[in-house]
């Protein structure tokens, strides 16, 4: 599958696509608060743009699992 989409895309295509991405999401962020809690109104800027990615990077952390046989 992931020839497939190498073949069609290219390796710019895929960049491209991936750079948008993680451009887009935070906005889509502030706007899904915004539109759940109109109260609260976050402007969009790219402070705020920021401060999201870096709440997503810290609500991310890391988890790990232990698995017993």
């Amino acid at each position: 599958m992931f020839k497939a989409i190498m073949s069609s895309f290219g390796t710019v295509g895929v960049l491209i696509v991936v750079v948008a991405l993680l451009v887009v999401m935070p906005f889509l962020t502030i706007w899904s608060v915004n539109t759940l809690f109109p109260s609260i109104s976050i402007l969009y800027t790219w402070e705020t743009w920021l401060a999201t990615i870096l709440l997503g990077m810290f609500f991310r952390g890391s988890s790990a699992s232990v698995s017993s046989k």
